[in-house]
């Protein structure tokens, strides 16, 4: 009752993407996910707590930019159809680690924690080139962002997303469902039949 009516955490996650300049993106689907624009206004997220003060004063008085994706928009939270050339592109990346990886029996250029410096580098590559499709630096590979028709909501319509990208405005968080939270009936059922069972 009390994160349903009182709190929102899934509001309370997308403000703190916001405060530490980080952006999600969670691919659900080879084409679906969900996206987050944590993109600070401020422009950079590491300061002391006196300065966050003074950014969070000025925000409450519309005196910064807004939060959202688009100009003069507080959305933040997208459902979204990648286009095919994205994936494309982001599973290259990854198949060429994991070939190199293969190879190398995951030994040589080990970093503290684990990481080898090729995962590294794969990791920035696909960060920079996310980041730049979400800046609309690819002429040919672009999206578009929309309002989430009624409609389409309540069939489970997917847009055409083969050329262009889609981001849907997602008031609701849709998110929640790559979330557990975003499966509380589902657990309940299943606690309440493994009691069934048990018992």
């Amino acid at each position: 009752f009390y994160s349903r009516f009182v709190e929102d955490p899934l509001g309370q996650f997308t403000d703190l993407c916001s405060m530490a300049n980080v952006s999600v993106m969670v691919l659900e689907d080879s084409f679906h996910g969900y996206y987050i624009h944590g993109r600070s206004p401020h422009g950079y997220a590491d300061t002391d707590m006196w300065d966050l003060r003074n950014h969070l004063r000025k925000e409450g008085e519309d005196l910064t930019g807004r939060r959202g994706l688009e100009e003069n928009s507080d959305q933040q939270t997208f459902e979204i159809f990648v286009p095919p050339k994205l994936r494309q592109e982001w599973d290259g990346v990854l198949l060429k680690l994991l070939e190199e990886e293969a190879t190398s029996d995951g030994k040589i250029g080990r970093r503290d924690g684990g990481m080898t410096d090729r995962a590294l580098h794969a990791y920035d590559t696909i960060n920079r080139f996310l980041a730049a499709f979400i800046d609309h630096s690819f002429p040919d590979l672009d999206y578009n962002v929309q309002a989430s028709r009624f409609l389409d909501g309540i069939f489970k319509l997917t847009p055409d997303f083969s050329v262009r990208g889609v981001f849907l405005n997602d008031s609701a968080n849709s998110f929640a469902s790559t979330l557990l939270i975003g499966h509380d009936a589902t657990l309940c059922m299943l606690d309440a039949l493994m009691f069934g069972v048990i018992d």
